[in-house]
């Protein structure tokens, strides 16, 4: 099978899968003689005359797009396919990946067809057993839902593709995630974070899921920053992408000084400090979900990379006392362990002065703690939370 791979209209490269379960992914010439082409990825940049070669699955960047956990499984379940096999759920999801990334078989892309129109009629959810066709990275169930305030409610397309919000669906391991991840992001805008559009619906506001839940259990929704009107897409990829590691790995390769390294590095000042805000607050509330694959880059332009809207934002802690940050800070990985001497130590990594690093920490710990929810959801989760940050090295380092 051979599968052509796009940046919007600009035809990158081929994907070829062999029988054997080999994949190799190149970029076309034309591609790569291009003046002022968009960038695929971090990655890529350093290795554009190499072929990426693997065994079983799809190489890195490729495996990320595709989605995990239940969401995969219904996926593959309806649409015939084995959910391991990653080349064949890549040409089934082509067309509405996360990005500005559209994968088609070879026959399809040489039709001459327009890029597909991200933005299908609302008004006939799926029905059956008709596939699904968008695909969200991550472990938690949700689906893309097309949703414009004022008129229907959040609902699956037709085709399953061309959704401009995220519906984060309620879990059954673990209480009210949709209301701890809205409470949270919607602090972390307080806090001075740049955080997308969110709602708090309920299951029976949907239309189109297509498995019955409570009809009372509450539903996460975000508003998708690679997708910011109904026909456009802007180009992302998380940071296992950049890493060039697959889901698998989320948990290590890069620290968070390494995050912040890269972000300074292709995206500014700004947005490094932006990191910063994020690593203090996801102290703060006990995140220890904060991997690889819940931090991203955007390209705007298609060229110039920029850190992501925060999303993935939950007090983990509220479930697991024990937790820890999901990605290591200066070696140091227990929230009640890290200080701001922690925080020094990455500024030494990254090379900036240690002032403007603990600036921006004191800034968001007393921001944060004096923005605690008026009116929670979940007045326990945010009493876990309140005792969580109060014994905090960091926060009495922030005075």
């Amino acid at each position: 099978m051979e599968l052509r791979v796009l940046l919007g209209t600009v035809d990158v490269g081929v994907i070829r899968s062999e029988r054997d379960g080999r994949t190799e992914f190149a970029f076309s010439p034309d591609y790569l003689a291009s003046g002022r082409r968009p960038v695929l990825g971090q990655y890529f940049e350093d290795h554009l005359d190499e072929a990426h070669r693997s065994q079983t699955y799809l190489p890195p960047f490729f495996s990320n797009l595709l989605p995990e956990g239940g969401l995969r499984e219904l996926i593959a379940q309806r649409a015939g396919v084995h959910r391991d096999r990653e080349p064949d759920l890549l040409a089934l999801l082509g067309e509405d990946l996360p990005g500005a990334v559209i994968v088609r078989r070879s026959d399809d892309a040489d039709s001459g067809r327009e890029e597909h129109d991200a933005s299908p009629a609302v008004s006939d959810p799926p029905v059956g057993d008709e596939p699904l066709r968008f695909s969200l990275a991550g472990a938690q169930l949700k689906f893309s839902v097309l949703y414009r305030a004022g008129t229907r409610g959040p609902t699956v397309p037709v085709d399953g593709r061309g959704g401009n919000w995220i519906a984060k669906l309620p879990s059954e391991a673990y209480p009210r995630v949709p209301e701890n991840e809205y409470e949270m992001m919607q602090w972390a805008g307080r806090v001075g974070i740049a955080v997308p559009e969110t709602e708090l619906v309920t299951v029976g506001d949907m239309e189109g899921l297509p498995i019955q839940l409570d009809p009372r259990s509450r539903v996460f929704l975000s508003r998708r920053f690679d997708r910011p009107e109904s026909s456009s897409r802007i180009h992302q990829e998380d940071f296992a992408q950049v890493a060039n590691v697959r889901a698998a790995a989320r948990y290590g390769t890069l620290s968070s000084a390494g995050i912040a390294r890269i972000v300074r590095a292709v995206a500014g000042e700004d947005d490094f400090d932006e990191v910063i805000r994020r690593l203090a607050f996801n102290v703060l509330i006990g995140n220890g979900d904060a991997h690889l694959k819940n931090w991203s880059l955007t390209y705007p332009d298609g060229v110039r990379a920029r850190l992501s809207p925060a999303y993935d934002l939950v007090a983990t802690v509220s479930y697991s006392p024990a937790d820890k940050l999901g990605l290591k800070l200066s070696r140091e990985n227990r929230f009640d362990r890290i200080r701001a001497q922690h925080f020094e130590r990455l500024a030494d990594h990254v090379g900036v002065a240690r002032d403007r690093v603990l600036g921006i920490v004191g800034d968001t710990v007393r921001r944060a703690m004096a923005s605690w929810p008026e009116a929670p959801l979940d007045p326990q989760r945010i009493a876990l939370i309140r005792e969580h940050a109060e014994r905090l090295p960091l926060v009495r380092d922030a005075g």
